[in-house]
C-alpha cells in the first residue's frame, strides 16, 4: 500500500474526523503538493460559521489554490464521470469560467469530493487516477439495474452512507436488484437509500425487509415503485426496520385507512410511512 492509499484508507475509515485529512495534508505539503494546503484550508473553513472574520480570507485562499490547479484537480473527476457529465447533473466538471470556481471549490468539502452522480459501470470500475481526490460518501447511480451482481459483490459500496439509483426507463432498479443489495455484506454504513421511480415492487420490498443493514437506515425512498399494502406490510413487520427510518411511499395508490391499520398492527407510527 502506498502512502497515498494509506492516507485515503484512514480518511474513509473516519470520514468525520479531520485528523487523518490533516495528516495527509502534512505529507502532501512536505512533498510540495499544493493539495496539502487546500485540504488544510478546506478543513479550517468547515469549522467556521459564515460570518466568522477568518472565513473570507480562507475562502479566497481556497479559490486561489483551486484556480491555479483546476485541470489537475477537476480533470480526473471529469474522466471518472465520463463525457456525459452534463447529462448526469455534474456540469461543474466543465472547464467553465473563473466565476464558477466558488461552486467547484464547494464540491471538495474538507479537501475531497464526497458526492457524485455517475454511471454504475464507471463507479464499480473506480478509475484509479481519480481515487486520490475522492472520498465518496454519497453516490447516485445510473444503470445500476443492469448490474445486480455488483450491488451484492462490489466492495465499492463499503464506505457509502447514501445510495440513490435512477434510470427508470433504461435500467430500473428492480426486485432482482433489491435481493442482491439486501444480501450485500458491503453496505454496513448506509443510512439513506433512494430508489424513487423504479421497479422495486412488493417482491423487492420483501427482500429489503430481510436485509440486516436495514437497521441503520434513516431514509428509505420507495415512491413510485408499484408497491401494494403487501410490500408495505413486509417492511412494517420487519424487525430490521428502525422506527426512526422515514419510508417514502409517495404516488402509490394505497388506502390510507388500511395503511393506518397496518402500521398500528405492527406497533409503528403512521407517519413513518410518508406520502
Amino acid at each position: 500500500m502506498t502512502h497515498d492509499e494509506a492516507f485515503l484508507e484512514a480518511i474513509r475509515e473516519a470520514p468525520d474526523d479531520d485528523t487523518p485529512r490533516l495528516l495527509c495534508a502534512d505529507w502532501l505539503e512536505e512533498g510540495g503538493d499544493p493539495r496539502g494546503e487546500f485540504i488544510r484550508v478546506q478543513c479550517a473553513r468547515a469549522k467556521l460559521p459564515p460570518d466568522d472574520p477568518l472565513t473570507q480570507p480562507l475562502m479566497r485562499r481556497a479559490w486561489e489554490l483551486f484556480s491555479a490547479n483546476h485541470d489537475a484537480w477537476v480533470g480526473p473527476i471529469r474522466e471518472l464521470v465520463g463525457p456525459d457529465f452534463y447529462r448526469r447533473g455534474e456540469s461543474w466538471l466543465g472547464r467553465g469560467r473563473l466565476e464558477a470556481i466558488p461552486e467547484k471549490v464547494g464540491k471538495y468539502p474538507r479537501g475531497f469530493v464526497e458526492e457524485l452522480t455517475l454511471d454504475a459501470d464507471r463507479f464499480f470500475a473506480a478509475a484509479d487516477q481519480s481515487s486520490r481526490l475522492v472520498v465518496l460518501r454519497s453516490v447516485q447511480l445510473w444503470g445500476a439495474g443492469a448490474r445486480p451482481h455488483l450491488l451484492k459483490e462490489s466492495s465499492r459500496l463499503t464506505y457509502l452512507e447514501s445510495l440513490s439509483c435512477t434510470d427508470h426507463y433504461m435500467d430500473p432498479f428492480n426486485d432482482k436488484c433489491a435481493r442482491a443489495l439486501a444480501a450485500s455484506p458491503h453496505v454496513a454504513r448506509l443510512t439513506a437509500l433512494r430508489l424513487r421511480a423504479n421497479h422495486v415492487g412488493d417482491a423487492g420490498a420483501e427482500a429489503l425487509a430481510g436485509a440486516p443493514w436495514l437497521a441503520r437506515l434513516r431514509l428509505l425512498d420507495l415512491a413510485r415503485n408499484g408497491l401494494s399494502l403487501a410490500g408495505v406490510e413486509a417492511l412494517a413487520a420487519s424487525p430490521n426496520l428502525s422506527h426512526s427510518c422515514a419510508v417514502y411511499l409517495g404516488n402509490e395508490h394505497l388506502d390510507r385507512d388500511a395503511l393506518a391499520r397496518l402500521a398500528d398492527a405492527h406497533g409503528r407510527p403512521l407517519n413513518q410511512f410518508m406520502f
